[in-house]
Parts: structure tokens; C-alpha cells; sequence
């Protein structure tokens, strides 16, 4: 309701709200949940980047660098593309060098676009994005 109250006048409410209670209405679990919703917004947008489950790729796995070790041999990655922000207090660059693993940062500014309210706001969500700018939101974040 809390959602609903506040994008009800967005451009896009009507479409991006019903995909929005369709994720949650499907979700029985919390992971169920965020998948649903991860995969709706992707079609919505139209990206077509294969995605993976961790649970689906991995029997067991380490911590911290150690998981992203494990997750880049699997997947045939010798490139890790991290965060700038918790990512340098993260990341063991040593470890994934040790295991011809290129770290990489990436120090993402959000772009500004039309909202409801005077002024941006940046970093709402991407429920934010999509009430206000539609499909028309990919292009926005990939410039």
C-alpha cells in the first residue's frame, strides 16, 4: 500500500505496478521473492543477460573473495567487476590475482530523472526509475 500511495501518480504506475504485485503475490519465499522480481524487471526491460542462481552453480563454497573465486572458476570468469563502495574493504585483490582473477572497480553515478517530487533524489530504487521513466529506464542507466 505503501508503494501504491506513493507512485500512484507516477507516468508508468499502471504497468509497473502490476508487475510489481504480480512478483510479490508469487514470492513464497523471501529468495523466491527478490528472483521473481529480478527476473520481471529484467523482461520488462528488456535485458537478456544470462543470469545464474548461486544454489544452482555451487554444492559449497567459501567466504568472501573465497565465494567470488569459486563463483568466477565456475563460471569460466577471469574478470570481477566490484562496487566501489564496501567493495575495497571486501575484496582480497591478492587472493584473486593468486587466481588469475582481474579485480575491477566500478564507481557508478547514478543519472538523474524526472521523479514526482521537486528536486532528484538519487538511489531510491529501481522502482523509482521505473514508475517515472518506463522502459525508457534502461536507456537512462546504460546511457
Amino acid at each position: 500500500k505503501t508503494v501504491q500511495q506513493s507512485y500512484k501518480r507516477a507516468p508508468h504506475f499502471d504497468e509497473v505496478f502490476e508487475l510489481y504485485r504480480d512478483g510479490l503475490e508469487r514470492g513464497r519465499t523471501f529468495v523466491d521473492l527478490n528472483v521473481g522480481l529480478i527476473e520481471a524487471i529484467a523482461g520488462y526491460l528488456g535485458i537478456e543477460t544470462r543470469r545464474v542462481l548461486l544454489s544452482e552453480t555451487l554444492e559449497s563454497f567459501g567466504e568472501k573473495t573465497h565465494l567470488i573465486v569459486d563463483v568466477c572458476k565456475t563460471l569460466g570468469a577471469d574478470v570481477y567487476l566490484s562496487g566501489a563502495g564496501g567493495g575495497r574493504e571486501y575484496n582480497d585483490e591478492r587472493l584473486l590475482n593468486e587466481h588469475g582473477i582481474e579485480l575491477r572497480y566500478d564507481d557508478y553515478a547514478y543519472p538523474e530523472h524526472p521523479q514526482l517530487w521537486d528536486g532528484f533524489e538519487p538511489n531510491l530504487s529501481v522502482l523509482d526509475l521505473l514508475f517515472n521513466c518506463g522502459r525508457e529506464a534502461r536507456e537512462l542507466v546504460t546511457g
